[in-house]
C-alpha cells in the first residue's frame, strides 16, 4: 500500500470512528430516556428528536457499509479469514437493525400506543445497547483494520462519494453538529478537519447555533 492509500485510509477510519463515538453517545442518551420517560412524559418530543437523528445516521452508516465499503473490501481479498470478518459484519447488522425498528415503533407512536412502553421499552433499548456496542467494538477491532490493509485510495474515495450522494446536502446542517456533539474541542477539531473549509465556516456560524437551540433527549 502506498502513502496515498494510507492517507485516504486514515481519513476514512477517522470518519468511521467519529460516527461510532456519536452512536455510543446517543446510546447513553437513549438508555437514560428509556428509564426516565415514564417519570418525565413531557420530554417525549425531545427524546424522539434525539432518537430520529441517531436512527437515521445509523441506518445510513450501515447502508453505506453494506453496499459500498464491505463489497470493496471483498473485491480486494480472497482470504477465508477476511471473508469471515465481512460475513460477521453483515450478520451483526441483521441483529441490530430489527432492534432499531422495535424501539422506533415504540418511540414514534404516542405514549402508550406503541408495541413497548415502560420497562419493556427499557429492556428493548438495553438489548440494542448491548448488540450495537458489541458490533462497534468488533468492527473497530477486526473489520476496520482489514479495510485499512487492503483498500486503495480510489476505494476510499469511491466509498466517500457513495456516502455523500446517499446522504444528500440537505442533511449536512444537522449532521455536522450532531457528529461533534459532546466531543472535546480537540476531538471536534480533528473530526471537522475531514470536511471542506467552507462547510466549517457555515457550521460555526449557522449549523451549530441552530442545533443547540433544538431540545433533545431528557
Amino acid at each position: 500500500m502506498g502513502s496515498a492509500d494510507a492517507r485516504a485510509g486514515e481519513q476514512g477510519a477517522g470518519m468511521m470512528l467519529a460516527l461510532h463515538a456519536a452512536f455510543r453517545r446517543d446510546l447513553g442518551h437513549l438508555a437514560r430516556a428509556a428509564e426516565g420517560l415514564t417519570r418525565r412524559p413531557e420530554r417525549r418530543a425531545a427524546v424522539v428528536r434525539g432518537w430520529v437523528a441517531f436512527r437515521d445516521e445509523l441506518h445510513h452508516h450501515h447502508t453505506v457499509e453494506d453496499t459500498s465499503l464491505w463489497p470493496a473490501v471483498r473485491r480486494r481479498t480472497s482470504a477465508c479469514a477476511d471473508a469471515e470478518v465481512l460475513e460477521a459484519m453483515e450478520w451483526e447488522h441483521g441483529i441490530v437493525d430489527p432492534l432499531v425498528e422495535v424501539v422506533d415503533a415504540s418511540l414514534s407512536a404516542p405514549a402508550g400506543a406503541g408495541p413497548l412502553d415502560g420497562s419493556d421499552l427499557a429492556a428493548a433499548v438495553d438489548e440494542l445497547h448491548q448488540q450495537l456496542s458489541h458490533h462497534l467494538r468488533h468492527e473497530e477491532q477486526d473489520a476496520l483494520p482489514l479495510a485499512l490493509r487492503v483498500l486503495t485510495a480510489q476505494d476510499w474515495h469511491a466509498n466517500s462519494v457513495t456516502a455523500r450522494k446517499t446522504k444528500g446536502l440537505r442533511t449536512i446542517p444537522a449532521f455536522l453538529p450532531w457528529l461533534t456533539d459532546g466531543r472535546t474541542a480537540e476531538e471536534s477539531a480533528s473530526t471537522l478537519a475531514l470536511f471542506p473549509g467552507p462547510l466549517l465556516a457555515l457550521n460555526g456560524r449557522f449549523f451549530e447555533p441552530r442545533y443547540r437551540r433544538q431540545d433533545r433527549w431528557l
